[in-house]
């Protein structure tokens, strides 16, 4: 395990898709070092698109291949199946973690996404609301959202700048939430985009992967 095959040549100028892979690990990545091995996971819930969209990028940006593994009801508070999708290439972990720090409470914006041009800082939101966020409806409003939810401040701040920089108005406040596996409430914080207006320029310039 943790094997380290030779990946493809990386370009200098970061790609879309990559950008969005970096963004979506910010949400939803777990790296990791079994037994002196190297392991990348994507923790993918419900979405097995969105499981199946990480395991061809992995093969298309580096030539590396993974696996999808379904995780069963039974654990904790786990009602329904779970896709995890797994990567041991050694090379694969080496270059994700040379971008910027990743974890639930750590993670940050690679500094090339924030010098990035339009297209790559879209890429990168769009994969990270693509594991932390996603549309939401507000019953007391009777009205839609785009919502993101970390326990990260000082990344979800870096987050709000680059949907400022893209004239993307937002709500960012402090918020709590269930942790997982009903562990209590934690602190957390959330971006939240209300008016139609908005959500019409996120879908159009943003968008979801």
């Amino acid at each position: 395990m943790g094997t380290a095959y030779a990946i493809r040549p990386q370009p200098t100028e970061l790609t879309r898709e990559k950008a969005w892979l970096l963004g979506h690990l910010a949400g939803d990545g777990i790296f990791s070092r079994p037994r002196g091995s190297y392991r990348v996971e994507v923790a993918a819930g419900l979405d097995r698109d969105i499981a199946e969209r990480c395991v061809h990028l992995l093969d298309d940006i580096y030539g590396a291949t993974s696996s999808i593994k379904m995780l069963s009801p039974g654990k904790g508070k786990r009602q329904h199946d779970n896709f995890l999708v797994r990567c041991y290439w050694k090379n694969v972990y080496e270059d994700l973690q040379s971008y910027a720090p990743f974890g639930v409470a750590r993670w940050r914006v690679p500094e090339r996404v924030l010098a990035g041009s339009e297209a790559i800082r879209c890429g990168w939101i769009s994969g990270f609301f693509d594991a932390d966020g996603g549309p939401y409806y507000n019953q007391k409003r009777s009205a839609r959202n785009i919502k993101a939810i970390s326990t990260c401040r000082e990344g979800l701040a870096q987050v709000s700048s680059m949907l400022k920089g893209l004239r993307l108005p937002h709500s960012f406040k402090r918020a709590c939430y269930e942790g997982e596996w009903g562990l209590g409430w934690k602190e957390a914080w959330t971006i939240s985009i209300h008016y139609h207006e908005d959500l019409f320029r996120y879908r159009e310039i943003i968008g979801s992967e």
